[in-house]
């Protein structure tokens, strides 16, 4: 994959967050709307690396993490919601929890609901510059990427709260934090705009 494009596409992400001061609608809604400025075949490069993101945080700790941060009601759409948040947070923060899944504690808006999943908001941004309505139109112009992303099922989406992961900051946090009643009310109070992700 070319190194313009995934130059091009962190640089995308990181303004695209200081413009929306940390608020995850703020983010979504200036992302689609720079990236529907974008001609079609950086959007292809675009959503390759997206997919690529997201396919490297298929984990057991990361999904363990994701699950306790959730109010312990993730499965696996859920986690493929959740991982598809983190793959849009700054690259710096993606590669943290890559190699530290602990960090995501760090990241409290992973907790947000959003109300359209970044996967989809390439789908869509893609249809329209084709004139399309089916929303997969992506899927068909670059079929080779959808096999980016493989998640084995077997080794995670098993939840095992007794297993060592290396999670004590989100188990101090979450895992006596109210369950799904907790993770409701956290994602009401969390402090929008104004959340920091970049020193």
């Amino acid at each position: 994959m070319k190194k313009e494009s995934a130059a091009a596409y962190n640089g995308l992400l990181e303004r695209t967050w200081r413009a929306s001061g940390g608020d995850w609608d703020a983010f979504q809604d200036t992302f689609t709307e720079t990236l529907s400025k974008e001609p079609k075949e950086s959007i292809v490069e675009f959503w390759k690396l997206h997919r690529k993101r997201v396919s490297m945080l298929f984990c057991d700790a990361i999904y363990h993490g994701g699950y306790l941060m959730l109010g312990s009601v993730m499965g696996n759409d859920g986690f493929m919601e959740f991982a598809d948040k983190i793959a849009v947070l700054p690259l710096a923060a993606v590669e943290k929890v890559v190699s530290d899944p602990d960090s995501m504690v760090d990241y409290p808006i992973l907790e947000k609901l959003t109300e359209q999943t970044f996967e989809s908001i390439f789908l869509d941004v893609y249809d329209e510059k084709m004139g399309a309505d089916d929303g997969e139109f992506l899927l068909y112009e670059a079929p080779n990427a959808r096999n980016v992303i493989r998640a084995d099922w077997k080794a995670i989406g098993r939840i095992d709260l007794e297993k060592q992961l290396g999670l004590d900051r989100i188990r101090a946090k979450y895992e006596k934090s109210g369950g799904r009643e907790g993770a409701r009310h956290r994602r009401e109070n969390i402090a929008e705009p104004g959340f920091v992700l970049f020193a």
